[in-house]
């Protein structure tokens, strides 16, 4: 990602985008010590770049200003951000540790968060939620605390929560295998709805978290995951982001957000996303209501989206390459159906369709009747068709109210076609009347069917209709051999329709019909009712083997649709317990009891009566005993049994005495794995396998190892490779406490534990000592190479050499050695030599002070040891100039050709330094640290006046700097208007302003000179302020000027590092300028790094003309 995402500094974390790609979320810590984590935006430019990030406002003050808040996803309709936080010590609402929260798009922003709620939130962690397209289906995270668990990563389990037909968010579940294995996180679910990317680690990845993909199938199951090798790295990847077409992938490496193309193979199904507004045809205004896509067969409805509410803007994720169409019905308004072009979807892009809602007709017996706020939605149809771009059919009527969840009767959302030649109604208008329309009336054909609400079928009804205009009264029935009925009306009415059936609950609602001109309109009514009838559930537990009652006996019923559990009365004498039940809400059985095998059953139907009988076969009760001895002794130890069983990843622990066995219960078939360990032994495991019906008596009694191994010593003359008598080993523990070692026959040996870091010293007399850590090696015997002391001599003549600590030229100088014992000189010379000899005393502390002029002093104390006796080089001593040599060169601002200037003068205050000329340029020693005044002047040139702070050079390249002198402009002498007897002459000549850059031409690039960086940094020098005012008072006085700050460096060091240079100097620029009241939409910058130079890189003078920042003008 460019520059103004990511950061050097900060790290950027967890992108999420928009459908359209025009917005991007991600979480960053640039408010680190300020509330650590924060939601920061930015939206993609007309010129396809990314502004500049700005921070969430009102999801980042939540819970104060100090909540972690992250893991944002922003769903596929750009209307909501789904996001979690921890609020720890604030008031907001939370369930516990992170919660999942979202926010609405509003007009001023995103709204504040709302949590999401306690179905999906516990006390437990819950974050990076990922929503589908279809907003059917949440994605997150939650914590996996498993006690069993070593791994040296922070793991998770996916969960995944369905909206119910009501809105509402039900209880998640814990995705199966082969997606939760042990170490899973970050899951994003795409925009085809089946496609899930996650980060996990498992067999097979690179290291650490590694990406995978994996697809729904269509039985519910998922495809074994895939290694996205061609992003994966040995970092940490994950938090993916992939816009509809598949194309491009988002994601996070080492706390920077990249982008990168996805390999075919591996790209999600191909989207195209369907984008407008839903707006009232006479006002504009946006109405409120959901957008139906129905697939091009009109039998099934793919995606169904409400609009938002601020703007009226949907969202639909479709794929390509189809054709369908687009439905939506509100209150007050005319049904839009709009058949969407067959080639609208033929890419993967954006494709714009707007919905103007048509507002009902309405009489004003009719409006009386009706609520006010309907009153204010129906208002006269215009005469005038509307254009669009898709084909509209729209029924003249509006087939009956949206259903809400809680709503006893529906109007379905099939596509309703109408049938209606193509004329146009003749419009005729006579003075001093309203335009009268000559219409052929057609009639209004009504389907009615009727279903059962829980299970959706079919049922035999009868539906009572009463005209409101007309008065007529009618009836109709249905079976369910004849479930549909046709009814035919020849005006237009609002009808009151009651609907009954046997064994349901009766629905009445108003349902409006208008006749069209010029043909048939055919209406669907579909009414669904409930149930009447309180369902029965019977429970039928016996034992599987002598079909008696079951002692202890626990039935748990599990409403799956509220969460709730109750427990169920078990009756031992009937070996029954019942209960009654809600048609329309689903159920788990669960049966438990001790020594038995628990069983559960789930009820995904709710029949009038329904029975469960249940076998509950017993445990199958295979045990082992386990003891555990010493290898050695054969005494028993007190041990620790770690039992897991893999296939669950359940621990058990058993702790064994010295008294007896210990007995383990094996409370379910599988393949068990048991440890024995005991402190000071080596740890034992077996594998124990339990059939499903097996009855076992097993033993694991492990004699163990004591955890000591013994290692012998063999001391021999590094030299000679002979045996040294009388050597002594000393071994000691990294406390420094002594380790037995025994000694015979010239050898020693130590036992030693295998955990824990040892150390063993050798000693001899005539040989050196020896300190070492000890090594473990297989052959368990260590050689120890010892060394014969040497006579060594008390002295030893030493050199000393003294060079320049910048230019490491030898410099004359004057040495002087003082003993640090006595404080006594011990060698002394005068002479400016570079070089300095004198002997010395072997092991005796000296402190060396060496001077020369122009340098400042030295000063370090020396002793020479055993090692330095030897012939050696001579000891270096480095010092540190007072003053530098620096060369000034002057510079055409414009062709940076050589100036000779007239006068130079450089110096502090009142007093100027002497110069030295060579050629064009001016050398002169500076002190770091000061601060200098600098005048050159040229005639024909601007006098160049600055002030210069020298800083402590680096390198050469510090010592060399340039100065840029700019040609005065000539004064511009104005035309004198021709003098008449009313007027009088007029001055005649106008002065150039010398404060703003003027003759500016679309294209053409301007230098700033006398902008100043620190060296190889981004930080503006104070230097720089003059010039940058220049520039902002010509953006001032010339409020057509739009321009492009620019960036460029030369072509020395990381071809990389100099590109971010140029581009943070660029942005540094534009924020001065903004800061002094330029508004940021006549700026852009960039930088362009060492690929635009305007000389060769060949020698310095060049390579100072391409370090450079200017300015390109866009318009003017």
């Amino acid at each position: 990602m460019p520059g103004s995402v990511n950061t050097v500094k900060f790290t950027e974390y967890a992108p999420s985008l928009s459908a359209d790609g025009q917005t991007l979320v991600y979480e960053t810590d640039r408010a680190a010590g300020q509330g650590g984590w924060e939601l920061y935006q930015a939206d993609l430019l007309k010129n396809e770049t990314w502004s500049l990030p700005r921070p969430l406002a009102n999801i980042n003050a939540y819970g104060g200003g100090k909540a972690l808040i992250g893991g944002p996803s922003i769903s596929y309709d750009g209307n909501t951000l789904f996001f979690f936080a921890f609020l720890e010590g604030s008031d907001a609402k939370s369930y516990g540790r992170e919660d999942i929260y979202y926010s609405l798009r509003e007009k001023g922003g995103w709204s504040k968060p709302i949590n999401i709620g306690p179905v999906i939130n516990t006390p437990d962690y819950e974050g990076f939620p990922s929503v589908s397209a279809d907003g059917k289906r949440l994605y997150f995270m939650r914590g996996r605390f498993d006690t069993s668990s070593k791994s040296e990563y922070a793991c998770y389990k996916i969960m995944m929560a369905e909206r119910g037909r009501d809105g509402n968010w039900k209880r998640p579940i814990e995705l199966p295998a082969p997606i939760n294995l042990t170490c899973e996180k970050a899951p994003r679910i795409m925009a085809d709805n089946r496609t899930l990317i996650f980060s996990s680690v498992r067999k097979g990845g690179k290291g650490d978290f590694d990406l995978y993909k994996s697809v729904l199938q269509d039985d519910g199951s998922w495809s074994e995951p895939v290694n996205l090798k061609f992003v994966n790295t040995k970092g940490l990847d994950q938090f993916v982001s992939i816009p509809p077409c598949g194309d491009i992938m988002y994601y996070t490496s080492d706390g920077d957000i990249y982008t990168v193309p996805v390999p075919e193979d591996l790209r999600p199904s191909r989207m195209a996303s369907v984008q407008g507004f839903v707006t009232d045809s006479l006002n504009g205004k946006p109405v409120v209501g959901r957008v139906v896509a129905i697939n091009d067969q009109g039998q099934r409805s793919i995606s169904e989206m409400d609009n938002n509410a601020s703007d009226g803007r949907y969202t639909l994720i479709l794929e390509t390459g189809k054709q369908y169409t687009l439905q939506i019905t509100q209150p007050g308004y005319q049904r839009k159906i709009i058949q969407l072009p067959p080639d609208a979807l033929a890419s993967c892009g954006t494709f714009v369709q707007d919905i103007r809602l048509t507002p009902l007709p309405i009489s004003s017996e009719v409006a009386a009747a009706e609520p006010p706020a309907q009153q204010a939605t129906m208002r006269q149809i215009p005469a005038e068709p509307e254009n669009k771009r898709a084909q509209e059919l729209v029924p003249s009527a509006n087939s009956g109210p949206v259903a809400s969840p809680e709503a006893t009767a529906s109007v379905s959302l099939e596509p309703i076609v109408v049938t209606s030649p193509k004329t146009t109604p003749a419009i005729t208008e006579s003075v001093g009347s309203s335009p009268r329309i000559n219409i052929q009336v057609g009639k209004a054909i009504v389907t009615f069917q009727a279903f059962d609400k829980q299970s959706g079928r079919t049922i035999g009804a009868t539906f009572q209709i009463s005209g409101k205009s007309t008065k007529r009264k009618m009836s109709v029935n249905t079976t369910p051999q004849r479930p549909a009925q046709n009814l035919t009306f020849m005006e237009p009415d609002t009808l009151f329709i009651v609907t009954t059936a046997e064994g349901h609950g009766e629905v009445s609602e108003p349902f409006w019909v208008s006749v069209e001109a010029g043909g048939d309109t055919r209406y669907e009514y579909h009414a669904y009712l409930p149930s009447a009838l309180v369902s029965t559930l019977l429970v039928n537990v016996k034992d599987a083997e002598i079909h008696q009652a079951v002692p202890g006996l626990t039935i748990m019923l599990q409403d799956e649709t509220t969460g709730q559990n109750r427990s169920l009365d078990y009756d031992p004498r009937s070996m029954t317990a019942r209960t009654t039940l809600d048609p329309s809400h689903r159920y788990t059985v669960a049966v438990d009891a001790p020594g038995y095998t628990p069983y559960r059953k789930y009820l995904a139907k709710v029949l009038n009566e329904n029975e469960v009988g249940i076998e509950l076969p017993r445990k199958v009760q295979s045990l082992v005993a386990l003891a555990a001895t010493d290898k050695l002794t054969q005494k028993p130890v007190a041990a620790t049994f770690n039992i897991v069983l893999p296939a669950t990843m359940q621990l058990f622990k058993v702790e064994s005495k010295t008294d007896g066995d210990e007995i383990f219960v094996f409370g379910m078939p599988g393949t068990y794995q048991i440890e024995a360990t005991a402190p000071g032994y080596r740890p034992v495991k077996k594998e124990f396998v339990i059939g499903e019906k097996e009855l076992k008596s097993l033993a694991f009694k492990p004699a163990l190892e004591p955890a000591v191994t013994e290692f012998t010593f063999l001391v021999v003359d590094k030299d000679q490779r002979s045996v040294v008598p009388n050597a002594v080993i000393k071994v000691f523990d990294q406390n420094r406490n002594p380790i037995p070692v025994s000694s015979m026959s010239g050898e020693s040996t130590v036992l030693l534990p295998d955990e824990g870091s040892f150390t063993y010293e050798a000693s001899a007399a005539e040989y050196q000592p020896v300190t070492a850590p000890m090594e473990r090696p297989a052959s368990r015997l260590l050689e120890v190479g010892m060394i014969r002391q040497r006579s060594v001599p008390q002295t030893q003549t030493f050199a000393f050499v003294a060079q320049d600590a910048f230019t490491k030229k030898p410099v004359a100088a004057r040495f002087r050695l003082n003993s640090a014992e006595t404080n006594r000189s011990a060698t002394i010379t005068t002479a400016e030599n570079p070089q300095f000899g004198t002997e010395l005393k072997l092991k005796h502390p000296y402190l060396l002070e060496v001077e020369s002029d122009g340098y400042e002093k030295y000063s370090a104390p020396i002793t020479l040891d055993t090692r330095e006796a030897e012939p050696i080089k001579p000891r270096i001593v480095l010092l540190d100039p007072l003053t530098f040599e620096v060369s000034f060169a002057i510079l055409d601002a414009v062709t940076m050709k050589p100036v000779d200037p007239a006068t130079f003068k450089i110096g502090e205050t009142g007093k100027d330094l002497n110069l030295q000329s060579e050629g064009n340029s001016r050398v002169v020693r500076l002190t770091p640290g000061k601060t200098y005044n600098v005048r050159v002047g040229q005639p024909g040139y601007e006098v160049f006046e600055r002030t210069l702070t020298f800083d402590k050079p680096t390198d050469r390249q510090d010592l060399t700097k340039s100065i840029l002198l700019t040609l005065v402009k000539p004064a511009q002498t104005a035309v004198a208007a021709p003098v008449s007897a009313e007027t009088k002459p007029a001055a005649a000549v106008a002065e150039a302003d010398a404060t703003v850059f003027e003759n500016l031409k679309v294209g053409e690039a301007v230098r700033l000179d006398n902008v100043y960086f620190d060296q190889s940094s981004y930080i503006l020098r104070t230097e720089s302020y003059p010039q940058l005012d220049k520039l902002v008072k010509t953006l001032q006085v010339n409020p057509k000027l739009k321009i492009e700050i620019a960036g460029h460096t030369d072509n020395v060091g990381d071809a990389r590092l100099n590109q971010f240079l140029s581009e943070n100097r660029a942005k540094v620029i534009s924020s001065y300028l903004v800061n002094h009241g330029v508004p940021e939409t006549r700026l852009i910058w960039k930088g362009y790094g060492q690929t635009k130079p305007v000389a060769a890189n060949d020698i310095e003078e060049n390579k100072a003309q391409n370090r450079r920042v200017e300015f390109v003008v866009l318009e003017n």
